[in-house]
C-alpha cells in the first residue's frame, strides 16, 4: 500500500487491502482505426486471473484516477485505466462524449484478449467517467457483469441542454478546464475556484456565443464552436450521445450514486426509472454532496466495491442488497431506505398561485403579475445543483427581493412535511415578445426569514405569438426534503438564472450567433377555471 492508499482506505472505510500491487504503464492499446490508446493496468499480486474493474478517463491515469484504480488493485481486482482520445498521450482528437462507443469497444475487446482475463468485467466510473460506459454498455451485453455509475447520465445532450437552454456556466469551464488540464494540474484549477471563486466569470456575458471560448480561454476551442455550430437540441448532431434509448437493452446489473446537489440528479434519476421499468436490476443511492466533493467520492467507491465483491468476485447477499434504495432526506439530515424512487406512499398536493403572492388550495380569483426580464441586467443564478464543489443550497431572499422575480409564499406549516419526488409548476402564461425563459425555485423559508432553495426548474419557451396566453408544464428537479413546522413554502418566478443558464435574448434569434436584446413583459396569469398551480409530491400525507 502507498501512503496516499491507505489513508483514503481508512477514511473512506473500505473493504481492507489485502493484495500489493503491480502496475504496467503506458501500453498502447490500438483502437479499430489505428489510434493508439494510452493504458495502465494495476495487477493484484497473489491472485490468478481477478475478476477486472474499467475505467477510462479524460483526466490522466495518475493523480485521483491512479489511486482509484490502486485501491482496486490492493483489494483483488485487476485495474484498467485508459485514457480516452486525445488526452494525455492517447492519440486522435478528443471530440468528448461523441468517441467513446468504439473506443470502449475496443478496450474491452482487447481486455478479453489478455492473458490475465478471466471472463469478470465491471466498468466503474464517475461524471464523464461514467458516460463512457453508458455509451457503450447494451453492445457489450453479457460481456459485462455489472456497472457502478457515480453522478453520471446516459444522455449528456439532456444535460447539456437543460429544458432546452444551454448549461452554460457548467459546459464551458468544463470545456476550458479540460483543454487547459494538460498544461496546468485539474485539481489545482478546482481547488483555485474553489478558494478564489470562478475566474471566467466576467466573461459568460460577452456575445455572440460562438467566439465565447476565446473570451475565456484566449483561444478558439474546437468542440465549442462545434456545439456552437449545432446550438439546438433537437439538431441532430447530437443524438450519438442520447444513450437513454439503449439501456433497454443494457443487461448488466447496474448501482447507481447520485446526489441532490449535483447538476446530473435529474438525469440520473430518469435512468433509474428507465431501467426499473425495464425490469433491470437497478439499486440507487442518493446523497447531499456535490459533484466533486471528497464524501460523495468515498460513498461511490464503498458502493462500488459492495456491488462488484457480489457480481464479480460472486460474494452471497440478499435481494435487498441488489434492488435497493438509500436516500439521504435533507432537512431531516438523515438517511432513509425506501423500496422505490419516488417512495410508496408519496400523494401530490396542489398549491394554487394567487395573484396577492400566495399560495393557496382553491377558489383563487382571477388576477395577473407581471414582470420585467432584461438580458443586460439577467436575474443572477445563486445557487443550485451544478458540476461545482459549490454548497447547491443557498440563501435566495436577495434573489426573491428583485424586481423582476415573481414571489408566491404559503402559509406556516402546523407539522412537518417531506417532500418527496418532482414537484410540478402548471403555469398560465404570456409575453410580449417571440420567446422567453422560465425559471422556478422552490424554497423552505424558515422561522428568520432565510430561505433556503429546495429544488428547481428551467424551461426555453420559443415560438409563440405576443401577448398569447398558454399552458406550460414544467418539473423541478427531484427532492427529498423536510419542510420543519413553522416554516413556509415559498416559489420565486423569474425569467433567467445567469450564468448558469444562457441568457435569452428575447429576440427569437440563433442562439450561437444573437448579439442583440431586448426586454421581455412576462405575465403569470393566476386563478380562474384552469389555474396556475404547483403540484407537490408529499410523503404519507
Amino acid at each position: 500500500m502507498t501512503i496516499m492508499t491507505r489513508l483514503a482506505g481508512r477514511l473512506w472505510r473500505l473493504p481492507p487491502a489485502e493484495n500489493a500491487v503491480r502496475v504496467e504503464r503506458d501500453i498502447a492499446v490500438t483502437a479499430r482505426d489505428g489510434v493508439a490508446l494510452m493504458t495502465d493496468v494495476y495487477h493484484p499480486f497473489g491472485i490468478d486471473r481477478p475478476p477486472i474493474v474499467l475505467l477510462r478517463s479524460p483526466y490522466g491515469r495518475k493523480n485521483i484516477v491512479g489511486l482509484c484504480a490502486r485501491l482496486f488493485a490492493e483489494r483483488g481486482y485487476t485495474a484498467v485505466v485508459q485514457s480516452v482520445r486525445g488526452t494525455f498521450g492517447s492519440g486522435g482528437r478528443f471530440h468528448p462524449f461523441f468517441q467513446e462507443r468504439d473506443d470502449g469497444l475496443d478496450a474491452v475487446g482487447w481486455i478479453e484478449r489478455q492473458p490475465w482475463y478471466g471472463g469478470r468485467l465491471g466498468l466503474w466510473g464517475a461524471s464523464y467517467m461514467g458516460q463512457v460506459h453508458w455509451a457503450m454498455a447494451a453492445e457489450l451485453g453479457e460481456r459485462v457483469a455489472a456497472i457502478a455509475i457515480v453522478r453520471s447520465t446516459s444522455d449528456f445532450a439532456a444535460a447539456i441542454w437543460g429544458g432546452d437552454g444551454l448549461r452554460l456556466e457548467d459546459f464551458l469551464s468544463w470545456i476550458c478546464l479540460v483543454e487547459a488540464q494538460e498544461k496546468s494540474n485539474a485539481i489545482v484549477q478546482a481547488l483555485r475556484r474553489r478558494f478564489f471563486g470562478d475566474a471566467h466569470a466576467r466573461h459568460y456575458a460577452a456575445l455572440p456565443l460562438e467566439t465565447l471560448d476565446e473570451q475565456v480561454s484566449g483561444a478558439a476551442i474546437d468542440c465549442w464552436r462545434e456545439w456552437m455550430a449545432h446550438d439546438h437540441p433537437a439538431d441532430p448532431f447530437w443524438q450519438p450521445i442520447r444513450d437513454r434509448c439503449t439501456l433497454a437493452r443494457v443487461t448488466a446489473p447496474v448501482s447507481m450514486v447520485a446526489g441532490w446537489s449535483d447538476l446530473f440528479i435529474g438525469h440520473q434519476l430518469h435512468d433509474y426509472a428507465e431501467l426499473q421499468a425495464c425490469g433491470k436490476t437497478v439499486r440507487l443511492t442518493v446523497d447531499p454532496w456535490t459533484h466533486t466533493s471528497l464524501k460523495s467520492l468515498a460513498g461511490a467507491m464503498a458502493d462500488a466495491f459492495d456491488w462488484f465483491d457480489i457480481h464479480l468476485k460472486g460474494r452471497e447477499s440478499g435481494k435487498d442488497a441488489l434492488n435497493h434504495v438509500k436516500l439521504w432526506v435533507v432537512g431531516a439530515n438523515e438517511w432513509r431506505n425506501e423500496t422505490a424512487w419516488p417512495p410508496a406512499g408519496s400523494v401530490s398536493r396542489a398549491l394554487q398561485l394567487t395573484g396577492s403572492g400566495g399560495l393557496g388550495e382553491g377558489g383563487i380569483a382571477e388576477a395577473e403579475r407581471r414582470f420585467v426580464y432584461d438580458p443586460k441586467d439577467p436575474t443572477p443564478s445563486l445557487a443550485g445543483p451544478t458540476l461545482s464543489d459549490a454548497s447547491g443550497r443557498g440563501d435566495m431572499r436577495p434573489l426573491a427581493a428583485r424586481a423582476d422575480v415573481l414571489s408566491f409564499i404559503g402559509p406556516v406549516l402546523d407539522q412537518d412535511t417531506e417532500i418527496a419526488g418532482r414537484p410540478v409548476l402548471t403555469i398560465n402564461v404570456s409575453a410580449d415578445g417571440p420567446e422567453h425563459d422560465l425559471f422556478i425555485c422552490l424554497c423552505d423559508v424558515d422561522e428568520n426569514g432565510r430561505a433556503t432553495n429546495i429544488t428547481d426548474g428551467y424551461q426555453r419557451l420559443p415560438g409563440f405569438a405576443a401577448d398569447t396566453r398558454r399552458t406550460v408544464t414544467l418539473p423541478l428537479l427531484p427532492a427529498y426534503w423536510r419542510v420543519a413546522a413553522g416554516h413556509r413554502l415559498q416559489l420565486l418566478i423569474a425569467g433567467g438564472a445567469f450564468p448558469r443558464y444562457a441568457r435569452n435574448l428575447g429576440l427569437g434569434e440563433r442562439m450561437s450567433m444573437a448579439t442583440r436584446s431586448r426586454k421581455t413583459t412576462i405575465a403569470v396569469h393566476c386563478g380562474g377555471k384552469d389555474p396556475s398551480r404547483l403540484a407537490l409530491p408529499l410523503k404519507g400525507a
